[in-house]
């Protein structure tokens, strides 16, 4: 016993728990017994070996202020606006309601604000594109605050092939300051780049700019028999004088022979009518 101890003591004879520890010892359950019962469960049961508990779960990575399931690539932000093409949530919509930089801001109010549309001539209040800001340009121009004013009582107009009498009505008078369209343009530079088939609509807007810029009386020179068909008098510059807001109070006719007034053919308070064709223009005058 004395030598056994020793050798316990010395270990040289590994110890009955070392043993022990090494070799699984069989439940007497026998439920647990093999091909009774399989599995990882059965067999940490049979031999008495706890299984360690399942590591956590590793929350994965996620970008501040993005969800976690959301990719950043797959689709943008949307909160409140459209998604933008560049899948950065900042679209041009401002797809997070935020401006993006480097976009100017659209003229006009504040967010979500439409801007004030341009103005445009009623003989043309659809015009194409590139003549969109034709009509304002040289409104301002000709306007009050403009570059060069359209004086009052000094517009002069006409229709009807009597471009020439008009012309010589206003050299004869140069010192008193009338003006056809044509010289108050004079100065003026179109901001449009019109295709072929506008040039004729940006005369038009032209017309139109001019007979708004006009104010107090308006001097013209029509045909004796009137006007048989639309022209640019009837269609643009008329309309928007006689329209509602126009500064114009009277349009004169003056007689191309003796370059006399012969009398208003309207007067503000007459309101917006429409030009009469075949009509003589004398018959327009009162007590004519």
């Amino acid at each position: 016993m004395r030598l056994l101890a020793l050798a316990l003591l010395l270990g040289v004879i590994p110890s009955a728990r070392l043993i022990t520890d090494a070799i699984p010892v069989p439940l007497k359950d026998t439920s647990l017994q093999p091909g009774l019962c399989s599995g990882p469960k059965c067999e940490d049961a049979r031999y008495n070996l706890p299984r360690a508990p399942p590591a956590p779960e590793v929350p994965a990575e996620v970008t501040p202020g993005r969800p976690p399931i959301e990719d950043p690539d797959s689709a943008p932000a949307t909160f409140g606006g459209k998604p933008s093409d560049s899948g950065d949530g900042t679209g041009p919509s401002g797809g997070i309601n935020e401006p993006i930089l480097g976009r100017p801001e659209s003229p006009g109010g504040t967010e979500g604000e439409p801007a004030a549309p341009i103005p445009q001539a009623l003989g043309v209040p659809n015009p194409p594109s590139d003549l969109e800001n034709e009509f304002s340009s040289l409104l301002n121009f000709l306007g009050p605050d403009g570059e060069k004013p359209l004086p009052k009582d000094k517009s002069v107009m006409y229709s009807g092939d009597m471009l020439p009498e008009a012309s010589a009505w206003v050299a004869g008078r140069e010192s008193d300051g009338f003006l056809l369209m044509e010289s108050a343009m004079d100065g003026w530079k179109s901001p449009s780049s019109p295709k072929k088939e506008d040039i004729n609509t940006q005369l038009d807007i032209q017309s139109g700019a001019f007979a708004a810029a006009s104010s107090g009386e308006v001097k013209v020179f029509l045909p004796e028999n009137g006007l048989t068909s639309q022209t640019v008098f009837t269609r643009i510059e008329w309309p928007q004088m006689v329209a509602e807001g126009s500064k114009v109070t009277r349009i004169t006719w003056v007689d191309e022979v003796t370059g006399t007034d012969v009398g208003p053919i309207w007067t503000e308070d007459q309101g917006p009518v429409p030009f009469e064709l075949n009509k003589p223009i004398a018959n327009m005058v009162p007590d004519k």
